[in-house]
């Protein structure tokens, strides 16, 4: 007797329900589009430009070269954002990484 898993049998008792309506969806197979590593790469690209541009315009408010604190301000609060996202990121992927190495195989 062949082992059915549990999501055979679930597909088989709906008796098809779940896509009756739905569009199907194609498979886009390996390959098609960015990899989730330099998704990651560009992000993490971004959030570093913020950060020098935040720091080049922290040194020239210092300076006396720009003349609205707000423009300075909002630039600091925008890198510091992105970097906060950035670090909770990686605590995330941490985590996930963490919880496969505690998976018993």
């Amino acid at each position: 007797m062949a082992m059915v898993s549990p999501l055979e049998r679930i597909r088989a008792s709906s008796g098809g329900l779940e896509t009756q309506g739905l569009p199907r969806l194609r498979d886009t197979g390996p390959g098609n589009g960015p990899s989730f590593g330099d998704t990651l790469k560009d992000v993490v690209h971004g959030v570093n430009e913020q950060q020098v541009s935040a720091n080049d315009m922290a040194l020239r408010f210092m300076a006396g070269e720009v003349e609205h604190v707000h423009d300075a301000m909002l630039a600091l609060q925008k890198a510091r954002t992105s970097f906060s996202f950035l670090v909770e990121v990686r605590n995330k992927l941490l985590d996930g990484y963490k919880e496969i190495m505690r998976m018993q195989i």
